[in-house]
């Protein structure tokens, strides 16, 4: 689950409403000296002044001019919150939501309601996302969609990639590739990694806009560059497959790049090029090693062909049975491929290379 950020320091307080030692805070904070930050903002927070609380959970949060410490940096962020301070909420659930301190799901999506009442717009996000995936409220898509869509029109980026995915998929609304390419380019314009690749998707498959590989690449690059996973392999896949051409090894470093980062389907591909010499030196046993790895993620494409491996004795020893385990894992994965293979075990047959560039295969991550 990926939960709204917290919001930067700077975002969050006007200097000009701030006390003077607040305001001295924040002069040695623009100018980097966080241990005078902290002392000036500690000064104003032990006296009971919510921003400066804070400020100072902020800081021991982010571990500038102390150590990190989430234990610390909740207890000031509760002290704050108890004041009804919206980002001190959204903080403290924050940390209680991706387990860095302790309390249930539900404790967390209860502060988040709490700064939503402030409309506080990373609030709206998390507890939008919450009641999307139905974890520590009930699942509501229609509760959902109105607190992620309270969040976009505040601009929250995240907000508005999730909006996105809302639309794309039908989420509790009806299906609008032309309304999910308006909040995926909302987010991807903010410089959101992944919404550039799912605008990158829609262009790529053809939905809500006309299909187009140059404008689909357009937007993937950048996605790319800053190292999401999903769209280097997305990038590498387009090089390879498409009509696109890139300069001589492009393809195969951005599928290594995203396959060194244990995306499965980049190490099923890798796998496969290996196994062919396809791009790549040929070499069997890197082959099987690239895809045991994609295997024991569960992807199916590489159960397949790993088995398919043991069957024909290519960068591991002949064993039947492991080749017929892992056609079952594949075939129990859906693969179709694979369950018509348990059918013809006993008659090896050249491998078979089914990995496809799909939306689906892009998005696991929302």
């Amino acid at each position: 689950m990926k939960y709204a950020p917290r919001l930067p320091l700077a975002a969050l307080i006007l200097v000009a409403s701030c006390s003077t030692p607040t305001r001295t805070g924040w002069t040695a904070y623009n100018a980097g000296d966080f241990p005078a930050a902290m002392r000036a903002w500690q000064s104003e927070a032990e006296i009971g002044d919510a921003d400066s609380q804070y400020l100072v959970g902020t800081l021991f949060d982010e571990g500038r001019g102390v150590r990190g410490d989430a234990r610390r940096a909740a207890e000031w962020y509760r002290l704050a919150a108890k004041q009804g301070h919206a980002p001190a909420e959204n903080n403290l659930g924050l940390l209680i939501a991706k387990g860095e301190v302790a309390g249930t799901h539900a404790e967390a999506a209860a502060l988040f309601a709490e700064a939503v009442e402030s409309d506080f717009a990373p609030a709206e996000c998390n507890l939008g996302l919450m009641h999307l995936l139905g974890v520590g409220v009930d699942k509501d898509l229609e509760r959902a969609h109105d607190l992620l869509f309270l969040a976009a029109r505040q601009g929250d980026m995240q907000a508005e990639r999730l909006l996105g995915t809302v639309y794309d998929r039908g989420l509790g609304v009806e299906p609008s590739p032309g309304r999910a390419r308006m909040w995926y380019r909302r987010a991807a314009e903010q410089g959101s990694a992944t919404a550039r690749l799912q605008l990158g998707l829609l262009y790529l498959e053809g939905r809500g806009v006309p299909a187009s590989e140059s404008l689909a690449l357009r937007w993937i690059r950048p996605a790319a560059e800053v190292g999401l996973c999903e769209a280097e392999y997305a990038m590498g896949w387009l090089l390879r497959h498409g009509v696109e051409v890139g300069a001589p090894g492009e393809a195969v470093a951005w599928i290594e790049s995203a396959a060194q980062k244990d995306f499965a389907p980049a190490q099923a591909e890798i796998g496969l090029m290996h196994l062919g010499g396809d791009g790549v030196t040929p070499n069997d046993v890197l082959a099987t090693e690239w895809l045991r790895k994609s295997a024991n993620q569960n992807y199916s494409i590489a159960q397949y062909n790993l088995a398919q491996c043991y069957v024909e004795g290519r960068g591991v020893p002949v064993d039947m049975d492991e080749a017929e385990l892992l056609f079952r894992r594949a075939a129990n994965g859906g693969l179709t491929e694979a369950k018509a293979r348990l059918d013809g075990l006993w008659q090896p047959e050249s491998l078979v290379k089914v990995v496809a560039c799909t939306g689906l295969e892009f998005r696991r991550n929302d």
